[in-house]
């Protein structure tokens, strides 16, 4: 499943003021705290790059695509997902040295299949935690890999919520549930 399903987005930057929900800036000038913050008892998803030591973001690009079409970061010709953010984050906002990462969040995640691009654009090794939340627990699934520019990795993963907790399953191509026992993919540090 190395790269599973290939699909060509073109990314277009948003100059203008958008509401913190709706940030398309890779590298905003300001780090805020986590946009799950606003939304603790509603299930949440959100897909995270970090440096190894969660100091900063990675260059890395990220996007997903929701069971319904929608995309973050906007995308010409495509619907946003609501209530969602994609920016640079501290995910603990009492220890913003070791919180930063790159982040798409999302408030009141729509239960279903998703699509995850990484895109590298430098040369360090960084990790990707995706990660759900649910009013009784959360659950993460992570990935580590050493930036190649140029690379491109695609993941599809179920998310849900069975009994008020959040599951993440990864998907092979065709959506069919891999085996959690086997590793997606080789950690590469």
């Amino acid at each position: 499943m190395r790269h599973g399903i290939g699909w060509s987005i073109v990314f277009v930057a948003s100059l203008g003021a958008t509401p913190a929900w709706n940030q398309t800036s890779v590298h905003p000038k300001e780090i805020k705290a986590s946009f799950l913050y606003s939304c603790l008892e509603s299930p949440s998803l959100s897909v995270a790059a970090s440096t190894p030591y969660h100091d900063g973001s990675p260059a890395v690009k990220l996007s997903l695509v929701d069971p319904k079409g929608q995309v973050q970061p906007r995308t010409t010709g495509k619907r946003t997902i609501p209530k969602s953010s994609y920016g640079e984050v501290v995910e603990m906002p009492k220890s913003q040295t070791r919180s930063r990462a790159l982040a798409i969040e999302i408030c009141d995640a729509v239960q279903g299949s998703y699509s995850l691009r990484v895109e590298e654009t430098g040369g360090q090794p960084y990790r990707i935690s995706v990660r759900g939340n649910a009013p009784n627990t959360s659950e993460s699934r992570g990935l580590k890999h050493q930036s190649n520019i140029g690379r491109v990795w695609n993941y599809r993963f179920f998310y849900h919520v069975q009994n008020k907790e959040a599951k993440i399953e990864w998907l092979d191509e065709n959506d069919r549930l891999l085996d959690p026992r086997v590793p997606l993919d080789m950690n590469e540090w």
